[in-house]
């Protein structure tokens, strides 16, 4: 069974909350679909210097997440976090960024 890119992000900004829900909480933008992953950015308001996101849907059907700093052509990986299950995405953002995506 085959899965197309779209679907798979789409699954996973809708576990984090929705693309409206990111959008609205921390000003996410840029949303993008790339193979098993969805990526998107965010400004750079939390505990550490981030504000870029990836999530990945690894091969245990589990998630990764990788938090980052974009500026200019460089880019700095802050932390990453392994086999994080559908219904942890939120807390592990979170927790990693000090942003809130619910009131």
């Amino acid at each position: 069974m085959s899965t197309s890119p779209l679907s798979v992000a789409q699954t996973t900004v809708n576990q984090m909350g929705g693309t409206q829900r990111l959008s609205l909480m921390i000003g996410a933008r840029n949303f993008m679909a790339d193979g098993n992953s969805l990526s998107f950015r965010f400004p750079n308001n939390g505990k550490i210097k981030a504000n870029y996101c990836k999530v990945t849907l690894n091969y245990s059907d589990l998630y990764d997440m990788e938090i980052g700093y974009i500026h200019g052509e460089n880019y700095k990986i802050v932390e990453t976090t392994e086999n994080i299950y559908a219904d942890g995405l939120v807390n592990s953002f979170e927790s990693k960024t000090g942003l809130y995506l619910s009131l």
